[in-house]
C-alpha cells in the first residue's frame, strides 16, 4: 500500500534548476512508495490550491473562480435579515483562507467573531456593525494579492499577551538581518523521531498518557520537554536562533499594550454554555 502526494512544486527563476528538480526529487519519493502527481513546468498563470500563482508578472493572488463565488457568497448573506452563526462560521473560513494572499485585511473583522460565538444556532438580526465589516472587506478584495518582488520590510515587530493583556514592541534592523531571520522556518525547530499511530500521537501531544493497567487515557501534567519526548518528536540541536544582538532592550519600543476588555476564561464558559 502506497500513499499519494498530490504535487510537487518547485518554484525558481530559472527553468533549468526546476527541471533538474523534477529529475531529482521525483526518484526520491517514488522509492520510498510516495506516488507524485506527474510534473509539469509552466511560466505564467498556474493554479494551486485556489491561488493563482502568476509566473510573468511574479505575484500571487486568489483565483478567479474563487473571487467570484466568495464576493457572491458575501452578497447572498448581506441580503438577508437574519443569519446563523454557523452559516457566517463557514463565510469566514472562506475568507481567512483567501486572506492568506493579503493577511493584512483580516484586521478587518472584530464584531463577526463575536456575533458568531453569541447566535451559533439562532439566526437573529445580523448586527450592523456585522454588515459593515463584510461590505469593507467585499469591497477591499481586490486586494487580495501578494507581490513576490517586494522587499523584506526593515520594521519588526514582537508581541505576546496573557490572560490579562498584551503588549506590541517594534524595532528597526538591517533587511539583511531580517532576511536571514525571516527565511528560517519555525518548524524546523522540531525533529520527528520516529512513527506512532495516529490515534496514540494525537493523544500524547495533547497530553493524555494510556493507564498500563486499564488501558484507558488519562490526562496527566508533564513538563514540556518530557511531553515532547512523549508524542515522539524533539528540539533541533541545528536550528538557529536570533541573534541576541537584536534582542536588546535599547532596540525596541513599546507601541501597543492593554488589557483584555472580557474575564480570563469566559471564552470557555460561553464554549461550554453553547455546548450544553
Amino acid at each position: 500500500m502506497c500513499m499519494y502526494v498530490d504535487n510537487l512544486g518547485i518554484i525558481s527563476p530559472h527553468q533549468a534548476i526546476v527541471e533538474s528538480g523534477l529529475r531529482e526529487l521525483g526518484p526520491c519519493f517514488d522509492g520510498r512508495g510516495l506516488v507524485l502527481h506527474p510534473g509539469e513546468i509552466q511560466h505564467q498563470d498556474i493554479k494551486a490550491l485556489g491561488c493563482s500563482m502568476r509566473g510573468d508578472t511574479m505575484a500571487t493572488r486568489v483565483s478567479p473562480n474563487r473571487f467570484i463565488r466568495l464576493r457572491q457568497a458575501i452578497g447572498a448573506v448581506l441580503r438577508r435579515k437574519k443569519v446563523s452563526g454557523r452559516l457566517l462560521k463557514v463565510v469566514l473560513g472562506h475568507i481567512t483562507f483567501c486572506c492568506l494572499c493579503n493577511r493584512q485585511l483580516l484586521c478587518i473583522f472584530s464584531a463577526i467573531y463575536k456575533y458568531i460565538r453569541r447566535c451559533y444556532f439562532a439566526p437573529p438580526k445580523l448586527w450592523d456593525s456585522v454588515r459593515v465589516e463584510l461590505w469593507a472587506f467585499r469591497s477591499l478584495m481586490v486586494y487580495l494579492h501578494s507581490d513576490w518582488w517586494r522587499p523584506w520590510n526593515p520594521m519588526v515587530s514582537a508581541s505576546d499577551s496573557s490572560l490579562e493583556g498584551y503588549g506590541v514592541s517594534v524595532s528597526f534592523w538591517d533587511p539583511r538581518a531580517v532576511a536571514s531571520c525571516g527565511r528560517r522556518l519555525e518548524r524546523s525547530w522540531f525533529r520527528k523521531e520516529a512513527s506512532t499511530a495516529a490515534r496514540k500521537h494525537a493523544l500524547t501531544s495533547a497530553g493524555f498518557v494510556k493507564d498500563e493497567l486499564t488501558e484507558g487515557w488519562r490526562r496527566r501534567e508533564v513538563p514540556d520537554e518530557e511531553l515532547l519526548e512523549d508524542s515522539g518528536w524533539r528540539l533541533s540541536d541545528d536550528f538557529v536562533e536570533v541573534p541576541g544582538m537584536y534582542l536588546a532592550k535599547a532596540l525596541w519600543e513599546p507601541k501597543l499594550w492593554g488589557k483584555w476588555d472580557f474575564t480570563a476564561g469566559i471564552l470557555e464558559l460561553e464554549a461550554r454554555a453553547l455546548v450544553k
